[in-house]
């Protein structure tokens, strides 16, 4: 379980702010955009991407809810969310917009593993 504190560097005389208070979950650090930060949020039995106002830190929404497939992680690249889930013994990729909708695209990859025996 983690706390997530937060100071901005560019202020001499910032102060170190909490972002999330108490141990109620781990948080995965994904990326930030603009004043907000996104985290995976891992609790006992789920697993949600998240978004934070560093402005606001009780603004919190969640992004991706969790689904039928695990989400195993997550990473921001621009404005997109690249989401690595667990599907069917697989990982499945899927890449939604900030605001957690969908993008139409969805890659899935099964991986062949051979073994030699000398």
């Amino acid at each position: 379980m983690s706390q997530i504190f937060i100071k901005d560097l560019t202020n001499p005389d910032a102060q170190v702010q909490r972002l999330i208070p108490g141990f109620d979950a781990d948080y995965v650090f994904v990326g930030i955009q603009g004043d907000e930060m996104f985290f995976v949020c891992v609790t006992d039995a789920s697993r949600r991407v998240v978004a934070v106002k560093t402005s606001a830190a009780a603004q919190r929404r969640e992004v991706i809810a969790e689904g039928d497939d695990g989400i195993e992680s997550a990473s921001l690249f621009g404005d997109r969310l690249i989401v690595t889930y667990l599907k069917d013994a697989r990982s499945a990729v899927s890449i939604y917009s900030l605001s957690g909708d969908p993008c139409g695209c969805q890659l899935a990859r099964r991986w062949r593993i051979r073994a030699t025996v000398a």
